[in-house]
C-alpha cells in the first residue's frame, strides 16, 4: 500500500512513516495548544468581566455611602438650626416673661389642677371613645416653654 507523488511514482509508506509520524504529532500538539488558548482566553474574559462587575458595585456601595453621608449631614445642620432657633426663642421668650409681670388667680390654678385630675383619671380609664386632639392642649405650655420642653399629643390608638 502507498501514495502516488506528483511524478507518479509509488510512494512507500513504510519508508515515510516516522515523518508521519512527527508530522501527526505536530497537528496534534498544534490542536491542544489552540484549545489551551482558547480556554485561556475565555478565563481572563471572565475574569475581566467579574473585576469590572465588582468595580461597579464598589463604585454603587461608595455612591450610596456618600448619599447616605451627605443626608446625616444635612440632617444634623437642620437639627442643629432648630436647636438654636428653639434656644433663641426659649431667650427671647423668657427675656418678655422677664420685662411683665405674669399675675395668676388662685382661681386658675384651680382650674388648671382640676383639668391635670381629669386627665390622670381619664388615663387610668383608658382609651376614650370621645377623644378629640382639640380638647388635649395643654394649658401650662408656658411652664413647659420656660423649661424648654415641648408637648406631643397624640391619639392612644395611634
Amino acid at each position: 500500500m502507498g501514495w502516488v507523488d506528483k511524478e507518479g511514482k509509488i510512494v512507500d509508506l513504510d519508508k515515510f512513516r516516522g515523518k508521519l509520524n512527527i508530522i501527526e504529532q505536530e497537528f496534534k500538539y498544534a490542536e491542544k495548544t489552540e484549545f489551551w488558548r482558547l480556554k485561556e482566553e475565555e478565563e481572563m474574559r471572565r475574569t475581566h468581566q467579574a473585576r469590572r462587575e465588582r468595580a461597579l458595585e464598589e463604585a454603587k456601595k461608595l455612591e450610596r455611602a456618600n448619599r447616605i453621608r451627605e443626608e446625616n449631614r444635612i440632617r444634623r445642620g437642620i437639627i442643629s438650626a432648630v436647636k438654636n432657633q428653639s434656644s433663641h426663642e426659649l431667650k427671647k421668650l423668657t427675656h418678655d416673661i422677664g420685662k411683665t409681670k405674669v399675675v395668676e388667680s388662685g382661681k386658675d390654678e384651680q382650674e388648671k389642677e382640676g383639668r391635670r385630675e381629669q386627665e390622670q383619671e381619664k388615663e387610668k380609664e383608658g382609651y376614650d371613645e370621645d377623644f378629640s386632639p382639640e380638647e388635649d392642649v395643654h394649658e401650662d405650655t408656658e411652664e413647659a416653654d420656660e423649661a424648654g420642653g415641648f408637648f406631643v399629643t397624640q391619639h392612644p390608638g395611634d
